[in-house]
């Protein structure tokens, strides 16, 4: 687990599902919190908090919708994947109008045991977890230069996002497994692949899986370099 935050696994936690949104240990993510159940859910987890200390709110899972579910509005309580990232609240500025803005940093996988479903007055599902412990391997070092090598590559060093991963890269004080966690969020868009990535509990397996996505990002970029303008049939873009 990262920091210092501790979460009790002996009480349920709430879930926060969305669509196509993951969250890993070590990173950080914004939310705009709007739905009256997530805002329940947010007034429930700073309760605790005395003078504004976030630190002692209680925790969020960040979970994932099953594949294939397009929306968590319309189908009122969608099934979920097996595997979340607990959080811990960073920030949190309600508004007037009840709506939160927060800021949620990952803590550690966990596996969802048995879900709790809405309940009197509380609105949001809330689950007992597992915490999932990481595999014992940890990522070989010079997988650091590789990831290096390839953010510095003549397609990728001209993307923005790879040009700030490739900043914590060069830190030697910060761990590669961490690194490996901030470069996938960051740079993996594709679904299937940030969900594959949370469920992987070997680091150097995620480090592999991120490895393959940069390859493929840097194929993708190559073949786009390939339709100079000039060639395009009437002026036309191949888009």
């Amino acid at each position: 687990m990262s920091g210092s935050f501790l979460v009790d696994f002996g009480n349920p936690i709430a879930l926060f599902p969305l669509v196509g949104v993951v969250l890993y240990p070590h990173t950080v993510r914004d939310l705009h919190i709007f739905e009256p159940r997530y805002r329940q859910m947010i007034e429930h987890s700073v309760s605790p908090a005395i003078d504004g200390d976030l630190g002692q709110s209680l925790p969020i899972a960040m979970s994932v919708l099953e594949k294939g579910v397009v929306s968590c509005d319309s189908l009122g309580m969608p099934p979920l994947r097996r595997v979340a990232c607990i959080g811990r609240l960073l920030k949190d500025h309600k508004l007037p109008d009840g709506r939160h803005f927060i800021r949620l940093h990952g803590v550690c996988r966990a596996e969802i045991k048995h879900v709790e479903e809405p309940e009197g007055d509380r609105l949001y599902r809330r689950a007992f977890l597992k915490p999932i412990n990481q595999a014992a391997t940890n990522i070989p070092k010079r997988c650091r230069e590789r990831l290096h090598d390839l953010l510095s590559g003549e397609r990728l060093v001209r993307m923005r996002l790879a040009d700030e991963v490739r900043g914590y890269v060069e830190k030697d004080d910060i761990s590669l497994e961490t690194v490996v966690e901030i470069a996938s969020f960051v740079l993996v868009q594709d679904e299937s692949i940030r969900y594959r990535l949370l469920a992987e509990r070997d680091p150097s397996r995620r480090a592999l899986i991120l490895f393959g996505e940069l390859e493929r990002l840097d194929q993708l970029v190559e073949l786009c370099d390939l339709q100079q303008w000039k060639d395009w049939p009437k002026g036309l873009s191949w888009n």
